[in-house]
């Protein structure tokens, strides 16, 4: 040690000395003049360790304190927290001081402080030291770094969250499946019959505007159950090959005529763009309702940009090797009051709005759906926003490389008729009923029943009879897999369609595995239903021919 720095150890210990002294405080020394005693004991310590002087000057730091906070005694002793700290946190902390001083009492406080722009946790005890008339006259501080534990709690938090989230989805997805099963059934009668009826009528009739009427209604409900299906990804994608700018144009045109005249509409997509494998009605909710939300955050009105590109993103591969990949970026920009960062957190949460109660401008649902048909097409979406500043949304959508394997087929639109022997299987007695007389008005002698046991033993006692088996997947007794399964034991060539109020079922995935010819969603439509039948008897005639 240089003469200059052993001179200056030698003032701080003596002044040390001397405060320690003053408040009746004796401590034995070392040869060297090093204070002994409790420094010993606390030199290794893993804890951060200082003593200050009734007078709020420092007496003694250990090793643990000066490598973490970087400093030295000479930087330290001798000083106080006025010295050291911003005035505010140092009248806190003499503050603390001074009641413990008086009272004797230790006390527990959590601090943050900024090292190098990372906030580091520690935990501070601060007790009395007493002389030995037994009065307090030192502070006494221990700090633990829990930074760890605090980040480790944080995660473990964030981790419970998204369980709780995942949880509170598939509550949602549970309640949403019931509800599409029961609601549908309340509209198969009401569409079956309104389309029954309208067929009978000439087209001229003023009853098919009030059917016309009706119908569209009934369509409505329909979309409005799959929209709720939607948030919790309980039903099925129908992917094509799609034009993304085609469909932006379609809702763009939309737009122009109901936003308010204060709002400049701005797109950039001037050339055509590859191809991605989407489901067309989905996509077009998906940006009708990002256009919505930009357009009810400009109520003072604003500029609404959306743009199209075609770009390249680094992905990870099964390797765990970075590659580019091929995207379609559709962004949707406004100018309009933005979002803070707690809202942004909350943004996809089903049923959370920012509006104000009573407002009837949003149900809460609209960004949850939209997160769920990103993740049904394997997209990514992307949120920026503050307020004041606006928001921007992109959504990458990868780009279809094969598009052989995908094609946009429009429904026949003519009704198909037939002859053969049915047997219809639905425990709803409306139901029923509706698709008794859709049948028979399609031409087919149908036997039906309610009850999938009996419908079953009617099967047993006279398998030749029917040509094709359509069932409800839902039913006591035996559910429409269980019942298709055990009709196939008796005959196996027998044509089966199953028909399902949850339409999530509607997947070549669940034809296979029920063993089924194809699978038909309520409400069904009267020409489809009668396309799906005529189908199903050209493929059994066809593997009738093959054996």
């Amino acid at each position: 040690m240089k003469d200059e720095d052993k001179t200056k150890q030698q003032l701080i210990e003596e002044m040390v000395k001397l405060r320690l002294k003053g408040n009746g405080v004796e401590l034995s020394q070392n040869g060297d003049g090093v204070i002994d005693g409790f420094k010993q004991i606390v030199k290794n310590s893993t804890m951060c360790i200082s003593v200050k002087d009734a007078d709020g000057y420092y007496l003694f730091i250990n090793e643990k304190f000066k490598k973490t906070f970087r400093v030295s005694e000479e930087m330290i002793l001798g000083k106080t927290d006025f010295d050291l700290l911003p005035k505010e946190i140092a009248e806190e902390y003499r503050a603390q001081d001074l009641d413990i001083l008086k009272t004797g009492k230790p006390l527990e406080i959590e601090n943050q402080l900024n090292f190098n722009g990372k906030i580091q946790h520690f935990i501070l005890t601060k007790s009395a030291l007493t002389n030995s008339d037994g009065i307090s006259s030192a502070i006494c501080v221990t700090s633990a770094n829990i930074t760890k534990l605090r980040q480790a709690e944080e995660e473990r938090l964030k981790l419970e969250e998204q369980l709780r989230q995942s949880q509170k989805m598939e509550a949602i997805g549970t309640l949403a499946g019931g509800i599409a099963h029961d609601f549908n059934n309340l509209l198969a009668p009401i569409l079956g019959y309104t389309q029954l009826t309208k067929m009978s009528l000439a087209p001229a009739a003023k009853e098919s505007t009030y059917l016309e009427t009706i119908e569209e209604s009934a369509k409505r409900a329909k979309d409005l159950v799959q929209k709720i299906l939607l948030i919790s990804r309980k039903t099925a994608t129908a992917t094509v090959s799609v034009q993304l700018k085609n469909l932006v144009e379609e809702v763009l045109t939309v737009l122009q005529v109901s936003i308010p005249a204060n709002i400049d509409i701005h797109q950039e997509m001037d050339f055509d763009f590859p191809l991605i494998s989407a489901d067309p009605s989905q996509i077009y909710q998906l940006i009708l309702n990002l256009c919505t939300n930009a357009v009810q955050a400009m109520q003072e009105g604003g500029d609404l940009t959306i743009k199209l590109n075609k770009i390249k993103r680094q992905i990870s591969s099964e390797q765990e090797n970075k590659i580019l990949e091929e995207f379609i970026c559709l962004s949707v920009e406004d100018s309009g009051c933005g979002m803070d960062s707690a809202t942004l957190e909350r943004i996809y949460d089903p049923f959370f709005t920012t509006k104000e109660k009573g407002e009837t401008r949003g149900t809460g649902l609209g960004l949850s759906i939209v997160s769920s048909i990103v993740k049904q097409h394997k997209a990514n979406i992307e949120v920026e926003s503050a307020p004041g500043f606006g928001t921007i949304f992109r959504i990458y959508f990868p780009i279809l490389k094969d598009e052989t394997n995908f094609s946009a087929k429009e429904p026949e639109s003519r009704v198909v008729s037939g002859n053969e022997h049915v047997l219809l299987i639905d425990d709803d007695k409306r139901v029923n009923e509706m698709g008794r007389t859709i049948l028979q008005y399609l031409g087919y002698q149908v036997t039906s029943f309610t009850d999938s046991q009996e419908a079953l033993e009617a099967f047993e006692a006279n398998p030749q009879i029917f040509h094709l088996v359509i069932t409800d997947y839902s039913m006591p007794n035996l559910t429409g897999p269980q019942l298709m399964k055990k009709m196939k034991t008796i005959r196996s060539d027998i044509p089966m369609l199953l028909i399902t109020g949850y339409s999530n079922f509607v997947t070549p995935e669940n034809i296979q595995n029920w063993e089924c010819d194809g699978i038909i969603a309520k409400p069904y439509d009267v020409k489809k239903l009668s396309q799906t039948i005529n189908q199903v008897f050209i493929k059994a005639a066809k593997n009738t021919q093959l054996k």
